[in-house]
């Protein structure tokens, strides 16, 4: 997210969050009981101010919510991690949702965590909205806009302390640290439960009338497509499988992903073009249109980036009905570091073919790993004495061949244990000779093995 739109959530968040008026601390603090209840007989007393999410029942008055809820009203959830930038994203569109339905839609910010730094955030922010709402809402505005602040509780801790006094502070923590504890339990709970549905635990999560979503929508219509219910939606193209987790994998791979379109409309629809996210690339498109009723073949293949951590990317399928989307998760391994990803040969006369400047791979974790190469090539993978550092380098076995090098080095990692099996990060190779550079076009890549 861009830092304008940042500066936005935060300014209209305290806003919407909570509406703000009068003293900005109420002493003394009171605390609302009930934060979660089970069954239905909350659901019916609290009429359309609940939201029920298989066997827990969420009151709109007992979480922070985005707008105001008005009669007849219709009450959504988003679960976020204040260290996660898609869930920034979802709540962004959340907010804009709200926004255009006026008193008519109202979302709970549901608080979950992928973190001991993240559940530690939502701890304080809990404790926060049990003593006091509207701090609680100026301080979210301060810790959405504040890159420093969503990575270190710490960080968070000095802006509360310095707003309602260290003291009362640690008698806030006192007091409300095990409903706190609590809140996040259920959460937790709650996330298990729909891992069953979505296939994993990924956040952010977007759950509209008994629906869980994962990821950021593809826009604000869909979004508030998901708020008005699935039967127009459902009436043009569709993923069959809407959410991919890859689990682990490697940074730097490759993952080629067939998807499978399905058309649930009565006359043939073909899709109006796709957007796709960074590192992904449509390799193969349905051919014609897809019948009523029928499916469809696509292939993407995704470059896994060189960055470590949790990936989440939503690819969209375009067209005149409601588009849909699919949402790719998993989890980026960096066992290694690459120099550069690119090995650049050359040779004389009728000489071999060899590495002009070997390329340096590093390890970051104590894994094994061995380069493969063409059989009519040879690949040394040369340890320096750290034990952490090697070169790479790679030359033909026989001298005067005149067919043209191999285009891909692979590289295979052990891990050493059974969560993390071999898997592959694959290397390209570019020819230049001492007569011409020209770039060799990579053959087709097999999909990265997936480590979980």
């Amino acid at each position: 997210m861009s830092a304008s739109s940042k500066k936005r959530w935060a300014a209209l968040s305290v806003l919407a969050v909570a509406g703000l008026g009068g003293a900005l601390i109420a002493q003394p603090w009171v605390i609302r009981e009930g934060s979660v209840r089970n069954g239905d007989g909350a659901a019916q007393s609290a009429g359309n101010r609940s939201l029920k999410i298989g066997k827990f029942v969420f009151v709109a008055d007992e979480w922070p919510l985005i707008g105001t809820l008005g009669s007849g009203g219709q009450l959504a959830a988003v679960i976020h991690d204040y260290t996660c930038g898609h869930c920034y994203e979802l709540k962004h569109q959340a907010l804009e949702a709200v926004a255009k339905r006026n008193e008519s839609l109202a979302v709970l910010l549901l608080p979950g965590y992928r973190s001991k730094p993240g559940r530690e955030l939502q701890r304080q922010m809990q404790v926060l909205f049990l003593a006091d709402r509207k701090i609680h809402a100026l301080v979210e505005g301060q810790l959405e806009g504040n890159d420093t602040m969503v990575q270190d509780p710490e960080a968070l801790r000095a802006v509360i302390e310095g707003t309602v006094g260290e003291a009362q502070w640690k008698e806030a923590l006192a007091k409300y640290g095990d409903q706190a504890d609590e809140r996040l339990a259920m959460i937790d709970a709650l996330i298990e439960s729909n891992a069953e549905k979505v296939g994993g635990r990924s956040l952010p999560q977007w759950i509209a009338r008994g629906e869980v979503y994962v990821g950021v929508r593809g826009n604000v219509d869909q979004l508030l497509s998901e708020v008005d219910g699935v039967e127009d939606r459902e009436k043009g193209l569709q993923f069959e499988c809407p959410l991919t987790n890859f689990g682990e994998v490697v940074a730097g791979g490759i993952a080629n992903l067939a998807v499978r379109i399905a058309n649930r409309s009565d006359q043939p629809l073909e899709p109006g073009g796709w957007k796709l996210p960074e590192g992904v690339e449509l390799i193969r498109a349905p051919a014609g249109p897809v019948p009523p009723g029928g499916t469809a073949h696509a292939l993407l293949r995704w470059h896994v980036p060189m960055r470590a951590g949790i990936y989440q990317g939503v690819v969209e399928l375009l067209g005149e009905r409601p588009c849909a989307s699919m949402v790719l998760v998993a989890d980026v391994w960096k066992p290694i570091d690459l120099s550069q990803k690119e090995l650049v040969l050359s040779r004389s006369a009728d000489g071999p073919w060899h590495t002009a400047e070997p390329i340096r791979v590093t390890l970051t974790e104590k894994v094994q790993v061995r380069a493969e190469v063409r059989e009519d090539w040879k690949v040394t993978l040369i340890a320096l004495e750290d034990g952490l550092n090697f070169e790479l380098a790679v030359m033909s076995a026989n001298e005067g061949v005149d067919e043209p090098p191999p285009s891909i080095v692979t590289l295979l990692i052990d891990g050493g244990s059974s969560a993390r099996p071999t898997a592959t990060v694959l290397v390209p190779i570019r020819l230049r000779t001492d007569q011409s550079a020209s770039a060799l076009v990579p053959t087709p890549t097999p999909a990265l093995t997936s480590l979980k």
